[in-house]
């Protein structure tokens, strides 16, 4: 429940954020936007294709580099016989941004998951010693014991203060890249044409 509010007001402060920073991305022909595994370049049908890996990576890359409080805005510049419309792009853009949010979301779940079970083990194993006092008999025994209770502390503290924290930042940038608004800027002119243009002039 708590996770739906906080994902609800990241996406709604996305939405209305003012404060914008724009991203160049060029595409010179229409099967430059495709993975060219998900399509055939001598059929007309590309409605199965996946946009194109590099252009995804392009996105995350230069998101990262942005300030956090600003919100996204992708400035898509097509050569005129590219034969792509800007509805097209914004939808495989967006296709695979969610999925790679449903996949870090997944992973940060599981990390989550781990942390706390390799933390309760490390506890449960520092517990032990100090109720079974036999084991101070046992040098050995009992040093190993407290070594593994502090493996097992030490590697939830990695899951979750950087594996985890990695991942949300992750997120966090595909949340960017989903709610970014998707604009056609034309190669001789600074004028753009899209259902993003049309929400700034109402």
């Amino acid at each position: 429940m708590i996770e739906k509010i906080v994902k609800n007001y990241a996406a709604n402060r996305l939405k209305k954020n003012l404060n914008r920073t724009a991203i160049e991305l060029c595409i010179n022909n229409k099967m430059e936007l495709y993975d060219h595994f998900t399509v055939l370049k001598e059929s007309d049908y590309y409605g199965a294709g996946k946009i194109n890996r590099e252009i995804v990576d392009y996105l995350i890359n230069r998101t990262d580099n942005i300030p956090r409080k600003n919100a996204l805005t992708v400035s898509v510049r097509m050569a005129e016989n590219c034969g792509c419309e800007i509805a097209l792009v914004e939808k495989l853009i967006k296709e695979a941004a969610r999925d790679k949010m449903l996949a870090a979301r997944k992973e940060i779940k599981r990390e989550t998951r781990n942390s706390v079970v390799l933390a309760f083990f490390g506890m449960l194993l520092i517990g032990l010693t100090q109720i079974f006092h036999f084991l101070d008999q046992r040098v050995s025994f009992h040093e190993f014991i407290i070594v593994m209770s502090w493996v097992f502390m030490w590697k939830a503290v990695e899951l979750w203060f950087f594996e985890r924290t990695k991942l949300i930042k992750e997120n966090r940038t595909l949340m960017k890249i989903f709610y970014a608004e998707v604009i056609r800027c034309t190669m001789d002119e600074n004028s753009f044409s899209s259902a993003g243009e049309r929400r700034r002039e109402e």
